[in-house]
């Protein structure tokens, strides 16, 4: 992957934060570069972005050539960011990835698709057999649900809070955690 292909797969992961103008509205290359550089600067000098940094340093990690200056510089930052966020990822993800809050989350997944948030205390993971989930377009897992096993997860899949899934999920569908209320016994009087 070239530098601009990967600074624009790094500017993806800017508009799944807070949008900003599509790089596609720039009609020469020189000032579309310039836009995405800035954003980019903007969005990791923010202090209320930390877990920028994390995808960031994830995505050079991910998509320069081993054992470069640049590679080995960003699979530092990236264990360190791991560290500091306390998300830890080992999958290839698409583009649009966002990290709403930073506490522990394990995403380990056959694969994960364009357009992906996840909230705190996600995980992502094996069953007892060792088959990972596969996760596709536009899907939203929020605070501590769990998809295990080998399965699929559809576009534009919401997975509830609390949520446990361990079944494929048609595209366009939601899995919400189930509430079991205990009923108290009536007594024989």
């Amino acid at each position: 992957m070239n530098r601009s292909e990967l600074l624009e797969l790094i500017f993806t992961d800017v508009q799944a934060r807070d949008g900003g103008q599509d790089i596609d509205s720039f009609h020469d290359d020189a000032s579309r570069v310039r836009y995405m550089k800035s954003e980019i600067r903007r969005m990791y000098f923010n202090k209320g972005e930390k877990l920028f940094r994390f995808t960031l340093w994830m995505r050079i990690h991910e998509n320069t050539k081993r054992m470069s200056p640049l590679w080995l510089f960003g699979t530092f930052m990236y264990k360190r960011e791991i560290k500091r966020s306390g998300v830890h990822l080992s999958c290839p993800v698409g583009t649009h990835f966002h990290v709403v809050h930073e506490s522990d989350s394990y995403l380990n997944a056959a694969s994960i698709g364009n357009h992906f948030t996840v909230y705190q205390g996600v995980t992502l993971g094996v069953d007892g057999k060792g088959g990972k989930p596969v996760i596709g377009d536009h899907v939203t897992v929020y605070t501590n649900a769990v998809i295990c096993g080998d399965i699929h997860i559809g576009d534009h899949c919401v997975i509830g809070a609390n949520a446990f899934v361990n079944r494929d999920m048609p595209a366009h569908s939601m899995a919400i955690a189930s509430t079991i209320i205990k009923q108290p016994r009536k007594s024989s009087e």
